[in-house]
Formats: structure tokens, sequence, C-alpha cells
């Protein structure tokens, strides 16, 4: 028995280090499966969340969500943490993600065509730096009260740019009367940095502002879109991203460079060089026209009436001289 629980001990351990996890810290408007021990993609992720916007009609196949399609969720706010998994108070119920692939495309959640021409609202928080429509821009203008007291610079950014979202989010008219969901995606890479920079004590009490920043801003968000929010918590490891990054590199950009890799891996190789379309193009019209071109000199010779003083006339009517 002792034997058994090692195993699964070490099974959930390499799990944990081999997959992103994924928390609701705010999910009232829909109903979500309880988590299995199988990973989901993040194509399911992506698909959950613009189902549950309503920018598809299509559920995941790996993923069983619920929701009142009358009252949809005014606002997705989507925080990923890198080294996440060292924030204290996350919550019990998680949901493994694969790490395998490439990342997270949120770029499909903004430019959606479902809500391009309707003014959607989103703000996009990158390397410390906030872009977007109007409530980005407000954020970046807003004057922040709190004193963050993270010494390490690209974190201490990140806190205040979390708390001049809330900031903004509280004042702001424009999020209150759009018809269209609000983008949130926030991307906190600040902790191995600060892990490396501060001591135990000052890293700990840099996670707890962290913490405290993430769990203000989805208070904010509750209460400005009346609990019809949908926030998720992604912790990912750095060295899982720096071995997706590095694969990312290495595997080639387009189609044509991938299958021209599998050839060279299989020992595949084309005997024909890259003018072939061309040259086939060019001998298969000329070929079409020197048959056209015998083609009516036949058919004219067949149809041809000679007269009595033409050479053919006289060739084909050559008669027998008698003796």
């Amino acid at each position: 028995m002792a034997y058994i629980y090692t195993i699964l001990a070490i099974l959930s351990l390499i799990q944990e280090s081999l997959c992103a996890e994924l928390y609701f810290l705010a999910s009232k408007q829909v109903e979500l499966s309880e988590p299995t021990a199988a990973f989901l993609s993040k194509a399911d992720v992506m698909q959950a969340n613009k189902y549950m916007l309503g920018m598809t009609a299509e559920t995941p196949l790996t993923w069983a969500i619920e929701g009142d399609i009358f009252r949809r969720p005014r606002a997705l706010a989507v925080v990923t943490v890198i080294n996440g998994k060292a924030l204290s108070n996350l919550p019990p119920s998680k949901y493994a993600v694969s790490a395998d692939g490439e990342d997270f495309n949120h770029e499909e959640l903004v430019n959606n065509k479902v809500f391009r021409d309707e003014g959607q609202e989103w703000i996009l928080m990158q390397n410390a730096m906030l872009e977007g429509s109007q409530i980005a821009y407000d954020a970046q203008n807003t004057l922040l009260g709190i004193q963050v007291k993270t010494k390490s610079k690209p974190l201490r950014q990140e806190i205040e740019n979390l708390y001049k979202i809330a900031e903004s989010i509280s004042k702001s008219k424009v999020a209150r009367t759009r018809n269209t969901p609000t983008i949130f995606i926030i991307n906190v890479n600040g902790l191995p940095a600060a892990e490396k920079e501060l001591s135990k004590n000052e890293y700990k009490l840099a996670i707890d502002e962290l913490e405290s920043a993430i769990q203000h801003l989805i208070s904010v968000l509750r209460n400005t879109y009346n609990d019809r929010v949908i926030a998720e918590l992604i912790t990912e490891s750095k060295s899982e991203i720096k071995k997706r990054q590095k694969r990312q590199e290495d595997s080639p950009k387009s189609p044509s460079d991938r299958i021209m890799k599998l050839r060279k891996e299989l020992n595949v190789y084309q005997f024909s060089s890259g003018n072939y379309p061309a040259t086939f193009g060019i001998f298969l019209l000329v070929s079409v026209a020197l048959f056209l071109i015998v083609l009516f000199v036949t058919v004219g010779l067949w149809n041809m009436d000679p007269g009595k003083d033409s050479i053919i006339y006289r060739m084909v009517t050559t008669r027998m001289k008698k003796d």
C-alpha cells in the first residue's frame, strides 16, 4: 500500500512540474465540471472562454460547461503568473493544463469577429506595459494612491499596474455601459527576477503584495459588473516556458519550412527543380499548340477540293499508259 501511495505522489509531482494550473477566482455565471486527472489543452481553455462569453456556440470537447445564455459574463479576466505556484492563497480546486504546444493565443478573444464592430474594451498587460482600448489609456494615466513596497522593479511595476487597472475600472463609465464583454489579459512575469534579487523574507512580502493586488482587482471587477465576471488565474513555471520557447525556436516558422524539415528528417528528396511548375506549364502549352496546328492542317487537307491544274490532282489521278 505504501508503494502505491509513493507512486501516486511521484506522478502528482511529475504532473505539477509538466503542466500549468488553472484556478477560477470568480465564475458565478457558469457551472464548471469537477477537475479530473486528465490534462486540459490550451485550445480547450480558449474554446471554453469564447463559449462562456458568447463568441461561439461550440463547447469544448473535453470540458463540460453550462451557463445562462441570456446572462452572459460581462467581463473576462485572465491573470497568468510565471512561477505562480509560489502563491499561498490559491483556491483548492484547480485544473491541469497541458504545457505542450504554443502559448495561449489571447488575441482570439480581443480580435474576434463577433464584437469587432461594437467597440469592445480590452486591456493587455505584458512586460509591465499596458495597452488596449480607452480603459487601458485611462489606467496608464491613473495616479496611484497605494504605495507598493516591493524592491524588485519589474514586479513592483506589475503590481502597480494591477491597482491602476482596478482604479480606472471603478471610475470608468465606458466599462459599465458597454454591451460587449470586456477582456483583461494580464501577464505577471516579475516573480522569477524578484526571487533572485530579494531575500526570502522580502520575496515572501512581494508575493503577499501581488496576491493582495490580484484579489483587489477581482473584487473591483465583481462590484463593477455585478458579479457577471469570469476571473481565471493561470500559474506556469519559468523552466517550462523556456523549454516551450526553445521548441518554438527550433521548430520551423512556416508550413513550407515544416514540410522541408520533415523531408530532411525522413530522407525524402525531390528530383525536380523549384521551377518545375513553370517548365511544365510551358511544355503543356507548346504541346497543345502543336496538336492544334497538326489537327487544323489535317482537317484542311482532308476537306480540300483540288482543281485540275493542281499538283495534288495530278498525283491522285495518274492513269496508267496503254501499250
